[in-house]
């Protein structure tokens, strides 16, 4: 599990430079990616370009856009999260036809298909 307190990765009488502090965001990017997002909110120093560069190459897209915001790039930021907001609803509008007719398969308004396309008639 990630570091659940606001802090600069500093854990006691230890503190790490920016290499560990990538390492350890890599890990999380392998590891656990849900949790890349919420760790980079809460914490307060990390090696901002690297991790821009952890998280393009592991696809996680939300810490991406937040990082591009704390870069300054916030055209780019909206953009990005756009763009991961369309292919979101991409897919779901791809998958609402199979399931609206399984739907009604399965509360007997619609007969199941038997993939032969057949005529109907109702008897």
């Amino acid at each position: 599990a990630a570091l659940r307190e606001d802090t600069d990765i500093d854990v006691g009488e230890l503190s790490f430079d920016d290499e560990d502090k990538a390492l350890f965001l890599q890990l999380m990017a392998k590891f656990d990616p849900d949790e890349v997002y919420p760790f980079l909110k809460r914490a307060k120093d990390y090696p901002l370009d690297e991790s821009l560069r952890i998280c393009r190459s592991f696809d996680i897209t939300d810490a991406e856009a937040f990082l591009l915001e704390r870069t300054g790039d916030i055209p780019r930021a909206l953009e990005l999260t756009l763009a991961t907001l369309e292919k979101k609803m991409a897919r779901l509008a791809s998958s609402l036809p199979a399931y609206a007719t399984k739907r009604l398969v399965d509360l007997g308004l619609l007969e199941p298909s038997d993939g032969g396309g057949g005529g109907g008639g109702s008897g």
